[in-house]
Protein backbone atom coordinates (compact mmCIF):
# COMPACT_ATOMS: atom_id res chain seq x y z
CA UNK A 1 0.00 0.00 0.00
CA UNK A 2 1.64 2.95 -1.08
CA UNK A 3 1.91 5.51 2.00
CA UNK A 4 2.11 9.73 2.64
CA UNK A 5 5.24 10.90 4.35
CA UNK A 6 5.74 13.02 6.85
CA UNK A 7 9.58 14.20 7.67
CA UNK A 8 9.93 16.24 11.20
CA UNK A 9 13.55 17.50 11.31
CA UNK A 10 13.50 17.95 15.24
CA UNK A 11 10.88 17.00 18.14
CA UNK A 12 7.32 18.03 18.01
CA UNK A 13 8.07 20.01 14.98
CA UNK A 14 5.60 17.60 12.79
CA UNK A 15 2.76 17.43 15.44
CA UNK A 16 0.37 20.09 13.28
CA UNK A 17 0.67 18.29 10.59
CA UNK A 18 0.05 14.74 12.03
CA UNK A 19 -2.78 16.94 14.00
CA UNK A 20 -4.36 18.01 10.13
CA UNK A 21 -4.25 14.21 9.06
CA UNK A 22 -5.58 12.38 12.41
CA UNK A 23 -8.49 14.81 12.13
CA UNK A 24 -9.10 14.18 8.08
CA UNK A 25 -8.68 10.88 9.56
CA UNK A 26 -5.72 10.00 6.35
CA UNK A 27 -2.58 7.49 7.01
CA UNK A 28 0.66 8.34 6.84
CA UNK A 29 3.74 7.31 8.30
CA UNK A 30 6.65 9.14 10.10
CA UNK A 31 9.56 9.56 9.59
CA UNK A 32 11.93 10.86 12.64
CA UNK A 33 14.87 12.18 10.32
CA UNK A 34 16.63 14.13 13.16
CA UNK A 35 16.58 10.54 14.56
CA UNK A 36 18.46 8.96 11.63
CA UNK A 37 15.57 7.02 11.00
CA UNK A 38 15.33 5.27 7.57
CA UNK A 39 13.34 7.04 5.13
CA UNK A 40 11.03 4.65 3.29
CA UNK A 41 11.69 3.25 -0.60
CA UNK A 42 10.09 6.19 -3.21
CA UNK A 43 8.68 3.10 -4.88
CA UNK A 44 6.22 3.25 -1.77
CA UNK A 45 5.52 6.18 -1.45
CA UNK A 46 2.13 8.46 -2.28
CA UNK A 47 2.86 11.76 -1.54
CA UNK A 48 5.86 13.93 1.01
CA UNK A 49 5.41 15.87 2.97
CA UNK A 50 8.73 17.69 4.82
CA UNK A 51 7.64 19.93 7.68
CA UNK A 52 9.23 22.43 9.19
CA UNK A 53 12.53 23.17 11.70
CA UNK A 54 14.68 24.90 13.96
CA UNK A 55 17.78 24.28 11.06
CA UNK A 56 18.09 26.39 7.50
CA UNK A 57 19.55 25.75 4.04
CA UNK A 58 22.65 26.73 5.27
CA UNK A 59 23.42 24.37 7.61
CA UNK A 60 23.53 21.43 4.86
CA UNK A 61 26.86 20.50 5.47
CA UNK A 62 26.84 21.43 8.94
CA UNK A 63 27.88 17.73 11.42
CA UNK A 64 25.06 18.87 13.97
CA UNK A 65 22.61 18.36 11.24
CA UNK A 66 23.82 15.50 8.84
CA UNK A 67 20.56 14.25 8.27
CA UNK A 68 20.00 17.15 6.02
CA UNK A 69 22.53 16.05 3.00
CA UNK A 70 20.58 13.02 3.30
CA UNK A 71 17.48 14.53 2.85
CA UNK A 72 17.71 16.58 -0.01
CA UNK A 73 19.58 13.52 -2.15
CA UNK A 74 16.36 12.02 -0.88
CA UNK A 75 14.04 14.80 -2.80
CA UNK A 76 15.99 14.60 -5.97
CA UNK A 77 15.05 10.67 -5.89
CA UNK A 78 11.09 11.77 -5.19
CA UNK A 79 11.08 14.64 -7.67
CA UNK A 80 12.03 12.32 -10.58
CA UNK A 81 9.92 9.61 -9.54
CA UNK A 82 7.07 12.10 -10.10
CA UNK A 83 5.55 11.62 -6.32
CA UNK A 84 3.85 14.97 -4.92
CA UNK A 85 5.53 16.81 -2.46
CA UNK A 86 4.74 19.71 -0.41
CA UNK A 87 7.12 21.43 2.17
CA UNK A 88 6.29 23.40 5.01
CA UNK A 89 8.31 26.48 6.05
CA UNK A 90 12.16 24.61 6.51
CA UNK A 91 10.53 21.69 4.01
CA UNK A 92 9.58 24.65 1.46
CA UNK A 93 13.12 26.18 1.47
CA UNK A 94 14.98 22.59 1.03
CA UNK A 95 12.77 21.79 -2.13
CA UNK A 96 13.99 25.18 -3.78
CA UNK A 97 17.55 24.18 -2.55
CA UNK A 98 17.00 20.77 -4.15
CA UNK A 99 15.75 22.09 -7.70
CA UNK A 100 18.71 24.53 -7.55
CA UNK A 101 16.61 27.98 -6.16
CA UNK A 102 18.27 29.92 -3.55
CA UNK A 103 17.29 30.88 0.48
CA UNK A 104 19.05 33.68 2.13
CA UNK A 105 18.18 35.61 4.87
CA UNK A 106 14.95 37.85 5.41
CA UNK A 107 15.02 41.31 4.61
CA UNK A 108 12.52 41.35 7.16
CA UNK A 109 11.86 38.33 9.39
CA UNK A 110 8.16 37.64 10.03
CA UNK A 111 7.51 36.33 13.50
CA UNK A 112 4.10 35.87 14.89
CA UNK A 113 -0.12 36.01 12.62
CA UNK A 114 -0.33 37.98 9.49
CA UNK A 115 -2.03 38.07 5.97
CA UNK A 116 -1.32 35.83 2.88
CA UNK A 117 -2.53 36.73 -0.55
CA UNK A 118 -2.95 34.31 -3.02
CA UNK A 119 -1.32 35.63 -6.76
CA UNK A 120 -3.97 34.74 -10.06
CA UNK A 121 -1.68 31.89 -10.55
CA UNK A 122 -2.57 30.81 -6.53
CA UNK A 123 -6.10 31.30 -7.03
CA UNK A 124 -6.26 28.73 -10.11
CA UNK A 125 -3.68 26.43 -8.33
CA UNK A 126 -5.20 22.67 -7.36
CA UNK A 127 -3.58 23.16 -3.50
CA UNK A 128 -5.34 26.28 -2.79
CA UNK A 129 -8.82 24.70 -4.32
CA UNK A 130 -11.44 26.12 -1.84
CA UNK A 131 -8.97 28.60 -0.24
CA UNK A 132 -10.29 31.90 0.54
CA UNK A 133 -8.06 34.74 -1.56
CA UNK A 134 -6.40 36.09 1.21
CA UNK A 135 -6.11 34.77 4.93
CA UNK A 136 -4.00 35.12 7.94
CA UNK A 137 -1.88 32.64 9.46
CA UNK A 138 1.31 31.70 11.41
CA UNK A 139 4.72 32.58 10.59
CA UNK A 140 7.84 32.20 12.03
CA UNK A 141 11.45 32.08 9.62
CA UNK A 142 14.72 34.07 9.43
CA UNK A 143 15.45 32.89 5.50
CA UNK A 144 13.29 33.38 3.04
CA UNK A 145 13.46 32.43 -1.21
CA UNK A 146 15.82 34.49 -2.91
CA UNK A 147 15.89 32.91 -6.12
CA UNK A 148 13.23 30.86 -7.44
CA UNK A 149 14.34 27.71 -9.62
CA UNK A 150 13.74 27.06 -13.18
CA UNK A 151 9.87 27.00 -13.80
CA UNK A 152 8.91 27.67 -10.50
CA UNK A 153 5.41 30.27 -10.35
CA UNK A 154 4.54 32.24 -6.90
CA UNK A 155 1.61 31.30 -5.75
CA UNK A 156 1.55 33.32 -2.37
CA UNK A 157 3.07 36.46 -1.03
CA UNK A 158 2.64 38.51 2.46
CA UNK A 159 3.29 42.15 2.69
CA UNK A 160 7.29 40.81 3.62
CA UNK A 161 7.95 38.05 1.07
CA UNK A 162 7.29 37.09 -1.82
CA UNK A 163 7.05 33.68 -1.71
CA UNK A 164 4.83 32.41 0.23
CA UNK A 165 3.88 29.71 -1.81
CA UNK A 166 5.10 28.35 -5.09
CA UNK A 167 4.47 24.98 -7.12
CA UNK A 168 6.68 24.08 -10.55
CA UNK A 169 5.22 24.72 -13.57
CA UNK A 170 3.72 21.51 -15.15
CA UNK A 171 5.27 18.62 -12.00
CA UNK A 172 3.58 18.14 -9.00
CA UNK A 173 5.84 20.02 -6.67
CA UNK A 174 4.38 22.70 -4.00
CA UNK A 175 6.26 24.75 -1.07
CA UNK A 176 4.63 26.87 1.54
CA UNK A 177 7.11 29.30 3.83
CA UNK A 178 3.86 30.45 6.24
CA UNK A 179 2.78 27.59 9.02
CA UNK A 180 -0.95 26.36 8.23
CA UNK A 181 0.14 23.08 10.87
CA UNK A 182 0.57 25.61 13.80
CA UNK A 183 -2.29 26.94 15.68
CA UNK A 184 -3.13 29.80 18.54
CA UNK A 185 -2.09 27.23 20.93
CA UNK A 186 1.30 26.13 19.68
CA UNK A 187 1.87 29.29 18.23
CA UNK A 188 1.54 31.27 21.46
CA UNK A 189 4.29 28.39 23.34
CA UNK A 190 6.52 29.78 20.36
CA UNK A 191 5.91 33.64 20.70
CA UNK A 192 6.36 33.45 24.75
CA UNK A 193 9.29 31.31 23.82
CA UNK A 194 10.70 34.25 21.47
CA UNK A 195 9.52 36.76 24.12
CA UNK A 196 11.70 35.20 26.76
CA UNK A 197 14.75 34.74 24.46
CA UNK A 198 14.46 37.93 22.42
CA UNK A 199 12.45 40.66 23.85
CA UNK A 200 13.88 42.76 20.77
CA UNK A 201 11.71 40.92 18.30
CA UNK A 202 9.06 40.16 20.63
CA UNK A 203 8.00 42.80 23.26
CA UNK A 204 5.28 41.87 26.05
CA UNK A 205 3.08 44.20 24.70
CA UNK A 206 3.63 42.57 21.15
CA UNK A 207 3.23 39.03 22.40
CA UNK A 208 -0.22 39.49 23.96
CA UNK A 209 -1.32 41.17 21.13
CA UNK A 210 -0.37 38.35 18.27
CA UNK A 211 -1.58 35.64 21.20
CA UNK A 212 -5.07 37.15 21.03
CA UNK A 213 -5.16 38.47 17.50
CA UNK A 214 -4.26 34.36 16.74
CA UNK A 215 -7.26 33.33 18.82
CA UNK A 216 -9.23 35.37 16.77
CA UNK A 217 -7.97 34.83 12.71
CA UNK A 218 -6.88 31.22 12.81
CA UNK A 219 -9.47 29.16 10.57
CA UNK A 220 -8.53 25.14 10.42
CA UNK A 221 -10.39 24.95 7.73
CA UNK A 222 -8.23 26.25 5.35
CA UNK A 223 -5.27 24.04 6.55
CA UNK A 224 -7.40 20.97 6.23
CA UNK A 225 -8.89 22.14 2.90
CA UNK A 226 -5.10 22.50 1.95
CA UNK A 227 -4.25 19.15 3.18
CA UNK A 228 -7.44 17.56 1.60
CA UNK A 229 -6.04 19.17 -2.03
CA UNK A 230 -2.74 17.69 -1.68
CA UNK A 231 -3.88 14.06 -0.87
CA UNK A 232 -6.20 14.41 -3.66
CA UNK A 233 -3.48 15.24 -5.66
CA UNK A 234 -1.80 12.15 -4.85
CA UNK A 235 -4.08 10.12 -5.85
CA UNK A 236 -4.72 11.23 -9.10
Amino acid sequence: MLRLLIIEHAPERADGVITLFETLKIEFELCRIYQNESLPEVGSLLGVIPAGGPMGVADIGNPKYPFLTREVEYFDHVIKAGIPILGICLGHQLIIHALGGQVSKAVVPEIGWSQVSLTDAGKSDLLFNGCSASYETFHYHFDEVSTLPPNAVVLAHSKYCQVQAFRIEGRPIWGVQYHPDIFPGHAAKILEMTAQRSPNLMTADMLQTQIKHGERVFDISISLKMIENFLAICKK
